[in-house]
């Protein structure tokens, strides 16, 4: 596809189409994909095209923007990442990633693509934090987060019931002069 949005030094990141529901949906219903997520019940590609729409109406001030992550060099679908929960008031959100293609994983995409959504967030939406959360045991998502300039700001016991026990979730959270410091390295 050629609706390039924002551009890396690995990664393309664009907006989602309709035409990205079967993609998505195999990311989001694989088990090793939806290992460190909240979700748990099957997705549909319905439940995928009506997502993509909700998310693409026109909105002067959306509260979610989700984009994905294209291999720069070969176009390829590799993932998918937004800023959820936009609080335009307070100016933070929350971001979300998702490698679904294996093959690129632990590979420096989602660092490229974050940082980038990161610059976007900050230098162009005028937001002043954005937080993530990831599960405790999740150290690959911890350890990357703080490559973008994420903090540990909070861990936060028994928060998510996952494949029958509690486990705790960590809170991280970016503000721009973290972001831009790491962004100089």
């Amino acid at each position: 596809m050629s609706n390039t949005f924002l551009v890396g030094s690995k990664t393309i990141l664009r907006p989602v189409e309709l035409s990205d529901a079967p993609t998505l949906t195999r990311w989001m219903n694989d088990p090793v994909t939806r290992l460190y997520l909240t979700r748990r019940l099957p997705l549909t590609e319905l439940n995928e095209k009506s997502f993509i729409e909700k998310i693409s109406t026109l909105s002067v001030a959306p509260s979610s923007i989700v984009l994905i992550i294209e291999d720069k060099e070969c176009r390829k679908p590799v993932g998918v990442m937004g800023l959820h929960d936009i609080h335009w008031i307070n100016r933070k959100a929350v971001t979300g990633t998702v490698i679904g293609e294996e093959s690129y994983r632990g590979k420096g995409y989602a660092t490229d693509a974050k940082m980038i959504l990161l610059k976007y967030a900050f230098e162009d939406l005028g937001l002043h934090k954005i937080t993530s959360h990831a599960f405790a045991a999740n150290q690959k998502s911890i350890d990357y987060s703080k490559r973008c300039g994420y903090k540990v700001e909070a861990i936060l016991r028994d928060e998510i019931f996952h494949e029958g026990t509690w486990v705790d979730m960590v809170s991280l959270a970016c503000f721009y002069d973290d972001w831009k410091e790491v962004s100089r390295n």
